[in-house]
Parts: C-alpha cells; sequence; structure tokens
C-alpha cells in the first residue's frame, strides 16, 4: 500500500500544534484510516486520511471533514462528512484497553453503501 504510506506522510506533516498520530489498518490491508489529533482536550482531529478499495479521501485535499468527534472512556467515535456538511461519507469507532504497560487501540471503518472494515491501529 505505496498510497497508504504518502498519504501517511502528508498527513504527518501537519504544523507543530499537532500532537499525536493514529495509524489504522484492515487486517488485509484492504482498508486505511490515518488520524492527527491536536493538542487541545478532547477529540480535535487536525488531519486525517481513510481509504478502501481504490478510493481515498482526506481532509487537507477537501475530500471530507469531520463533523463530530468525541474521545471518553476510552472510545474515538469520528463521523466524516463530505465538504458540505450533507451527508456523512464514513465513520470511524475505536475502542481502546490499557492493561499496565500494555495498550490496544482497534474498531471499525464504516462507509454507507460500501462496506465496513476491522482496523487494528498503532497511536497515539
Amino acid at each position: 500500500m505505496r498510497v497508504f504510506a504518502s498519504i501517511l506522510a502528508l498527513l504527518f506533516a501537519t504544523p507543530a500544534f499537532a500532537t499525536g498520530t493514529v495509524s489504522c489498518e484492515s487486517p488485509d490491508q484492504s482498508a486505511f484510516v490515518g488520524l492527527t489529533v491536536g493538542s487541545v482536550p478532547g477529540a480535535a482531529i487536525v488531519g486525517a486520511a481513510l481509504g478502501f478499495g481504490e478510493t481515498q479521501w482526506s481532509i487537507e485535499t477537501g475530500d471530507i471533514a469531520v463533523s463530530q468527534a468525541f474521545v471518553e472512556e476510552g472510545r474515538w467515535l469520528i463521523d466524516f462528512v463530505d465538504p458540505n456538511f450533507e451527508r456523512v461519507m464514513a465513520s470511524v469507532r475505536l475502542v481502546e484497553a490499557i492493561e499496565g504497560e500494555d495498550y490496544v487501540l482497534a474498531g471499525l471503518l464504516s462507509v454507507p453503501g460500501e462496506g465496513a472494515w476491522p482496523l487494528i491501529c498503532e497511536g497515539p
């Protein structure tokens, strides 16, 4: 997935206010989500790219926008919409677990009319 690496490289080259990145991929490598999370409290998604099959969208290129994002009690709930904020394009749902020094972040990418993919993540 060279395109995945290229998108993530662009995504991670954001201004200094970005404090963390999350990269997720489906086990079969057919879908990915890359997030850059800002330094304010809560879920400040300042950069994002996602893809499935041959389709790729990002905030940076104006394909999608974040309509809402929440991180609470180990759950990440993020919805992406079209640039006019008229319809949901994709939803990302992640769950994190921490036990001692072990940290796991996993979830799913759901795209209306296209499908849903499990995700295994690294970061933040």
